[in-house]
């Protein structure tokens, strides 16, 4: 399954998704390597985690998603709201990996935590979205819509098994939810309320 954009309609470039993508590729590509996570618990050490990733596979998941469902938040919420709600719902998911494993030597690795808030707060702002897919099998495939809560569940579904399947990666689930928590919990705070109701209206008439 290849998810490849939603059918919620956008009155603007998503600026701050592309940024964010952007931010993350260039840290993974031409920062990453050269920067030490080794033993440090220091705000800047936090902060330059939310920005890396443990592989391509991750990079490359993480990218496609906020892409596909940061834009629609983005137009949401508005260019400088998203951009907090982005950074607030990263340093949430930190938050709650440390005060579960205060003893852990490195800081959470990966963006997933702020993007897990983007994703569950698309979820509420958008409960009726459908995800174009290609659905892949052995020697054909077919492109479908699909319920974007579907989708989405995939998502953390495979984020839930990744974590359980790699005890070295397990303790980061506690990252997940806390990006989850805080994006059920604010994206309403964060929303326009003139244009989350415009954007689901011209989605009806489709």
């Amino acid at each position: 399954m290849l998810p490849l954009r939603d059918t919620i309609p956008t009155g603007r470039t998503p600026v701050v998704t592309y940024v964010f993508i952007a931010v993350n590729v260039l840290a993974y590509f031409l920062w990453q390597d050269g920067f030490s996570l080794d033993g440090r618990k220091d705000a800047q050490a936090y902060a330059a985690a939310m920005f890396m990733h443990g592989g391509l596979l991750h990079l490359g998941t993480n990218v496609l998603f906020l892409w596909i469902f940061g834009k629609s938040v983005e137009d949401s919420l508005g260019r400088l709201r998203f951009t907090v709600f982005y950074l607030l719902g990263g340093i949430a998911a930190t938050a709650l990996y440390v005060l579960i494993h205060a003893d852990a030597t490195l800081p959470t690795l990966g963006a997933s935590g702020a993007i897990a808030a983007v994703l569950s707060g698309y979820a509420l702002l958008f409960v009726r979205a459908k995800v174009v897919t290609v659905i892949l099998f052995p020697f054909f495939f077919t492109v479908v819509e699909l319920p974007a809560l579907l989708v989405l569940g995939a998502w953390f579904l495979l984020q839930a098994l990744s974590a359980a399947l790699d005890p070295a990666d397990g303790v980061v689930y506690f990252a997940y939810i806390g990006g989850v928590v805080f994006g059920l919990a604010t994206i309403r705070l964060f929303a326009s309320k003139q244009r989350t109701p415009r954007q689901n209206e011209r989605f009806a008439v489709r």
